[in-house]
């Protein structure tokens, strides 16, 4: 009797705890197979998206990048649909001719033809309208190291269509001093970006976090006016920089207004790879916005500005 109580009593306790967290998918090897549909949709680079398939075990760790999909994504209402060709040189789907509109939805539907394996895929969203930056000011300190910390504060400029959600991407541009034909000193681009790293911030009612797939951090305003709130930041790079023969006059800043799931996904894939530094295995999927599928989307705008060094 005791054994039974006892038994009943951590079935109770494991189904309280579940009702306090977000549903965890649970790795099964009776999962049936699904396409991954992980979007790159951008007011520069068009529409393209990465197709692969999975297990449904072992995460989204594609076993084949399929080339005989049907992908089709159609704008607002309108009952034609463009389609994304497979292209080799990237394993991605993609459309150059025509960009997304901000602030319009659209409707993805994807299917392998006469397949018994994997189901057709949709999802929806709306691009976010471009988001720019209103106010920046940026000061520099070169540390005994030889790395420069960047001291910085921006604003954001919001319109009506644009989301709470931005990835940002600070960055310098190397140049070198070098002498012109009146014997003056001026700064020439070598063509080398340094992305710089996100150290520190102050902004307590803001989410911010440093992204582990690719250069920058993000910003979720959850519910706070963009407008009234600058982001007092702290860059760095580790980088030495040669000062003599090297100046490092601007910080530049790519803003990207994403959507919803673009900002989500990527919170998932940092959270992965953090635990997996930590030696700990992740169950498969924590997010996607792909019915019948796996993976997201999304897109964004992005605005490009600078700022300089004072």
């Amino acid at each position: 009797m005791k054994k039974q109580f006892y038994i009943l009593a951590c079935a109770l306790i494991t189904i309280s705890l579940q009702s306090c967290v977000d549903s965890i998918p649970i790795p099964n090897e009776e999962v049936d197979a699904k396409l991954v549909f992980e979007s790159d949709i951008s007011d520069t680079k068009g529409f393209s998206a990465r197709i692969t398939t999975s297990t449904g075990f072992d995460d989204i760790d594609a076993i084949g990048h399929p080339e005989d999909i049907t992908v089709k994504i159609r704008k607002a209402n309108q009952d034609a649909a463009f389609e994304l060709f497979y292209e080799k040189d990237c394993n991605c789907y993609t459309n150059s001719v025509e960009l997304p509109s901000p602030g319009l939805p659209y409707k993805l539907e994807a299917f392998k033809e006469d397949s018994e394996i994997f189901e057709p895929i949709q999802s929806n969203m709306s691009v976010p309208s471009r988001t720019i930056l209103s106010e920046m000011e940026a000061i520099k300190e070169v540390e005994d190291d030889g790395s420069t910390l960047i001291e910085s504060e921006i604003s954001l400029k919001k319109v009506s269509t644009t989301g709470n959600f931005f990835h940002v991407i600070p960055f310098r541009k190397e140049t070198i001093l070098v002498e012109n034909t009146d014997g003056e000193e001026e700064e020439v681009f070598t063509g080398r970006i340094d992305y710089l790293d996100l150290e520190t911030y102050n902004n307590h009612n803001l989410y911010l976090e440093q992204n582990h797939n690719g250069p920058g951090f993000f910003v979720d305003f959850q519910g706070e006016d963009v407008g009234s709130n600058a982001l007092n930041i702290l860059l760095h790079t580790e980088e030495v920089i040669d000062y003599e023969n090297e100046a490092f006059t601007r910080v530049y800043f790519e803003v990207r207004s994403v959507t919803e799931s673009y900002y989500y996904y990527e919170r998932y894939l940092s959270n992965k790879l953090d635990s997996q530094q930590d030696g700990i295995v992740e169950a498969p999927i924590s997010y996607s916005n792909i019915v019948n599928g796996l993976g997201y989307f999304g897109g964004y705008t992005t605005s490009m500005d600078s700022v300089l060094v004072q």
